[in-house]
């Protein structure tokens, strides 16, 4: 084997050799890597914060999301934790950020409701497709009621309250669902609207601001093309 033979050899073997110390190296920094993000405490979990909350409560919405104190960031299950929060009626939408190295930061977009109901101790909000969340002790003035002989025609009552002109909101004292077809407005004035449906609401609305200017104590404008009027 000449000199030159034996030199190319020895390169070779050096270069296998390095490679296998950079493998080696390389394995052992990921390695490291993974322990210390998945695994040690150095980019645990030590709060939760919650930004942009009202009609929930913090400590309702922590309470929910269960991050337990502690967990690696990196092993926290973003879609589990957004799952539980959204179980609470308050909550429409929810984000999930890791604040490195030890926070989280729940992001909540809660329901914007448009009117109130009577519950237990004072009023809650209801949304626009009937879902109730939240209390008030004392019914908020801004926001007509909305009320339902069965729970059924509850979601009925809230899309006609959602549906109704701002002018004609400011007159509303309660919005009565009696059947999904049948939901009765009361005015502040003692004067009834047989609305019907949440269905055609701009139409019905127009030709109920036309019959305003007849006296009388009942509206029917359930079928619009077809109103009457009892004095």
């Amino acid at each position: 084997m000449t000199a030159e033979v034996r030199s190319l050899d020895a390169q070779r073997r050096r270069k296998v050799l390095l490679k296998r110390i950079r493998y080696v190296v390389l394995s052992m920094l990921t390695a490291s890597i993974v322990y210390i993000f998945f695994f040690s405490p150095v980019f645990a979990v030590t709060s939760v914060s919650v930004k942009e909350c009202y009609y929930a409560t913090q400590a309702e919405i922590v309470a929910a999301a269960d991050i337990q104190i502690g967990v690696p960031l990196a092993r926290l299950n973003s879609v589990s934790i957004a799952e539980r929060v959204l179980k609470l009626a308050a909550v429409e939408e929810v984000e999930v950020r890791r604040a490195w190295p030890n926070k989280v930061v729940l992001a909540i977009r809660e329901r914007s409701p448009i009117a109130v109901t009577k519950a237990v101790n004072g009023w809650s909000y209801v949304a626009a497709d009937g879902v109730v969340f939240g209390h008030a002790a004392k019914k908020p003035e801004q926001f007509l009621s909305v009320t339902a002989t069965r729970p059924e025609t509850f979601a009925a009552a809230a899309a006609v309250a959602a549906s109704l002109p701002t002018w004609l909101r400011e007159q509303v004292v309660d919005v009565t669902g009696f059947s999904r077809d049948n939901v009765v407005i009361a005015l502040n004035d003692r004067v009834e609207i047989m609305w019907g449906s949440a269905e055609e609401s701009d139409y019905k609305a127009q030709v109920l601001q036309a019959l305003l200017g007849q006296e009388a104590k009942m509206y029917n404008v359930s079928v619009p093309d077809r109103p009457s009027i009892r004095k």
